[in-house]
Protein backbone atom coordinates (compact mmCIF):
# COMPACT_ATOMS: atom_id res chain seq x y z
CA UNK A 1 0.00 0.00 0.00
CA UNK A 2 1.23 3.39 -0.91
CA UNK A 3 1.64 5.05 2.89
CA UNK A 4 1.41 8.59 1.45
CA UNK A 5 -2.07 8.07 0.63
CA UNK A 6 -2.24 7.42 4.25
CA UNK A 7 -1.14 10.79 5.36
CA UNK A 8 -3.70 13.32 6.23
CA UNK A 9 -6.38 14.65 9.27
CA UNK A 10 -8.58 11.67 9.25
CA UNK A 11 -7.56 7.93 9.09
CA UNK A 12 -8.55 6.60 6.29
CA UNK A 13 -9.78 2.72 5.83
CA UNK A 14 -7.01 0.11 5.17
CA UNK A 15 -4.32 2.67 6.86
CA UNK A 16 -2.63 1.92 10.22
CA UNK A 17 -1.92 -0.91 12.43
CA UNK A 18 -4.29 -3.43 14.16
CA UNK A 19 -4.93 -3.18 17.93
CA UNK A 20 -1.86 -5.45 19.51
CA UNK A 21 -2.65 -4.45 23.36
CA UNK A 22 -5.93 -3.87 25.01
CA UNK A 23 -5.77 -0.12 25.21
CA UNK A 24 -4.82 0.14 21.66
CA UNK A 25 -7.01 2.25 18.90
CA UNK A 26 -9.99 -0.41 18.49
CA UNK A 27 -9.42 -2.54 21.23
CA UNK A 28 -10.91 -4.59 23.38
CA UNK A 29 -10.31 -1.82 26.56
CA UNK A 30 -11.90 0.97 24.42
CA UNK A 31 -14.84 -1.46 23.61
CA UNK A 32 -15.55 -2.00 26.84
CA UNK A 33 -15.23 2.15 27.94
CA UNK A 34 -17.80 2.96 25.64
CA UNK A 35 -20.01 0.25 27.15
CA UNK A 36 -19.62 1.71 30.44
CA UNK A 37 -20.32 5.04 29.06
CA UNK A 38 -23.59 4.10 27.51
CA UNK A 39 -24.48 2.21 30.59
CA UNK A 40 -24.16 4.97 32.91
CA UNK A 41 -25.82 7.48 30.43
CA UNK A 42 -28.83 4.45 30.43
CA UNK A 43 -28.19 4.84 34.65
CA UNK A 44 -28.79 8.56 34.64
CA UNK A 45 -31.48 8.76 32.31
CA UNK A 46 -33.55 6.21 33.77
CA UNK A 47 -33.19 8.06 37.56
CA UNK A 48 -34.12 11.50 35.74
CA UNK A 49 -37.02 9.62 34.44
CA UNK A 50 -38.28 8.45 37.93
CA UNK A 51 -37.66 11.13 39.56
CA UNK A 52 -40.09 13.13 37.52
CA UNK A 53 -42.72 10.09 38.02
CA UNK A 54 -42.70 10.63 40.99
CA UNK A 55 -42.47 14.42 41.42
CA UNK A 56 -45.52 14.47 38.93
CA UNK A 57 -47.24 11.64 41.49
CA UNK A 58 -46.90 14.12 44.44
CA UNK A 59 -48.21 17.24 42.38
CA UNK A 60 -51.22 15.01 42.14
CA UNK A 61 -51.64 13.92 45.04
CA UNK A 62 -51.17 17.42 46.58
CA UNK A 63 -53.52 18.60 44.45
CA UNK A 64 -56.50 15.83 45.06
CA UNK A 65 -56.03 14.55 41.82
CA UNK A 66 -56.78 10.64 41.17
CA UNK A 67 -54.90 8.93 38.91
Amino acid sequence: MDYSACVGLYPKPGCGTKPVLSGDRGGSMQIAVFGVLIAGMAFISLRIARSVISRDRERDNAAGIKP
